[in-house]
């Protein structure tokens, strides 16, 4: 079994973690997030089996390994194969859990080198197209809708003369009822003392039959 992978020719995690050899595939994948397992195990693709078949060429494990869709299982496929290779002396330490930190890169293939698989980042598969719109020139906002059109101008302008026709005839109600409390005044004014001659009288004659009525009693009494 070949130990460690050539250069070139090693396996990176879409964490971006770097993986040389089999056994360091397993201690991996022991702590490995779900979502970054996944990410290289589909039902359309295993590529931990692809990179076992074509750069160990252990045929016969990437078989095994590429039917094989949970984690667990994956773990135990390869602890099998390390002990068989190892003569039954396997590795207890685990490796060290990758770091939280670590850079997440795009998906890999066999080969890839670090550099490659920072540009397929770039592209990830769930990375969706950006449409750049055209730039907007200062003062173009709002204009479409700012400017009205000939149908509202028309509409703003018949406004406009209703309210000054309303204006219009109320000024013409107040200057009527001006007219019309001159008028009564004069009129007041003209027959003022004819009118207080006719009451005058009234009250003389009222008077006078007063005292014609008590002369009276006072002579037949």
């Amino acid at each position: 079994m070949r130990d460690l992978a050539a250069h070139g020719k090693e396996f990176w995690l879409h964490s971006g973690r770097q993986i040389r050899s089999i056994k360091e595939l397993r201690d991996a994948l022991r702590y490995v997030d779900d979502s970054i397992f996944y990410f290289h195990v589909t039902s359309q693709k295993n590529d931990f089996a692809n990179w076992i078949r074509d750069v160990f060429e252990e045929h016969d494990l990437a078989f095994r390994i590429n039917e094989i869709r949970g984690r667990e299982r994956m773990i135990d496929a390869l602890s099998t194969y390390i002990h068989q290779q190892s003569g039954g002396a396997l590795s207890a330490k685990p490796a060290p859990k990758p770091s939280a930190q670590s850079p997440v890169l795009g998906p890999t293939t066999t080969g890839s080198s670090p550099a490659q698989v920072a540009a397929r980042a770039e592209v990830a598969p769930f990375a969706s197209p950006v449409t750049q719109s055209a730039p907007v020139r200062p003062g173009m906002i709002g204009n479409a809708k700012d400017e009205p059109n000939d149908q509202e101008i028309s509409q703003i302008l018949d406004r406009i003369n209703k309210i000054l026709e309303e204006e219009k005839r109320i000024e013409d109600q107040g200057k009527e009822i001006l007219r019309k409390e001159s008028l009564l005044e004069r009129v007041m004014n003209t027959h003022r003392e004819p009118i207080e001659l006719v009451l005058k009288g009234i009250m003389m004659g009222l008077a006078i039959s007063i005292v014609m009525i008590i002369g009276y009693t006072v002579l037949f009494t």
